[in-house]
């Protein structure tokens, strides 16, 4: 039957009147004396909408800009990384030869191995190189006496007399003792995201320091002490012939020396 007799039919069969006020006036919302007019009836079915299905360039799209966004934040993110990353900081050394030992009033070279690393991190899920410089040394030498320098120095080459040799971060103390030596090195960075959008592929400088303490040394001064004797030595109880350093009770034989000499201190020789 179509709508329409249906809609006449129900309102005839309630009031006798009209069936389009009838059923306006039972589903209406008017006001009293609005006139109220029924729908328009169709007898066509009603068309259901439907939610748009995102289509593929869409959804590509989409990806496209949360990987453009995660490039965004790497470098703000790449700021607060750099501290917490795992540079080695290197340790304070001294000639390979000396093992720290030195002479009051001489030159001690002391130095940093502190050198340029490239290390690999993660950020959001993407892979970051960083290379990280080093700048800065800052030397604390134990006696109160501390240096900055851009230079690490390094070992004595050439001719130099090792015990006696000026390097940009060699020392000279003026006591005897073990001096507990402190560096603190202080580096620069850069990053690239190794296959990502330009600039991010190229070295970016990292905003910012790191200052990190190195492993600690120790440097034994001692004193000089010439001594001439009529011959060589016999034995080694003899005077100027105790060893190529003069005890002291509660005294430590230098490490380069340590095997010159036995546990109470006396020198057995070479």
């Amino acid at each position: 039957m179509p709508c329409q007799n249906v809609l006449n039919n129900i309102g005839s069969s309630i009031t006798g009147g009209s069936s389009a006020c009838v059923l306006g006036g039972m589903l209406g919302r008017g006001r009293v004396g609005e006139a109220l007019t029924a729908p328009d009836c169709s007898d066509e079915p009603p068309v259901l909408s439907t939610p748009e299905t995102p289509t593929a360039d869409t959804v590509v799209e989409t990806e496209e800009e949360e990987t453009i966004s995660v490039y965004e934040q790497i470098p703000g993110l790449m700021e607060e990384e750099f501290a917490s990353l795992p540079i080695d900081p290197g340790e304070v050394s001294f000639e390979p030869e000396l093992l720290g030992f030195g002479y009051i009033n001489r030159h001690t070279n002391i130095f940093s191995t502190a050198e340029t690393q490239v290390l690999t991190t993660e950020l959001l899920g993407v892979e970051v190189e960083v290379r990280t410089i080093p700048t800065e040394h800052h030397f604390d030498y134990g006696d109160g006496t501390t240096r900055s320098s851009a230079d690490p120095g390094g070992p004595v080459s050439g001719e130099a007399i090792i015990t006696d040799a000026e390097t940009p971060t060699s020392h000279v103390y003026q006591d005897t003792s073990r001096h507990p030596v402190q560096l603190n090195t202080t580096f620069i960075g850069e990053y690239r995201v190794p296959g990502g959008p330009a600039p991010l592929d190229s070295w970016t400088p990292i905003t910012g320091t790191t200052t990190i303490p190195a492993t600690p040394g120790e440097a034994d001064i001692w004193r000089i002490n010439h001594r001439q004797v009529s011959g060589e030595c016999q034995d080694t109880t003899n005077w100027g012939c105790s060893g190529p350093v003069e005890l002291e009770p509660g005294d430590q034989p230098p490490e380069i020396f340590a095997d010159h000499y036995d546990d109470a201190g006396n020198y057995t020789g070479p």
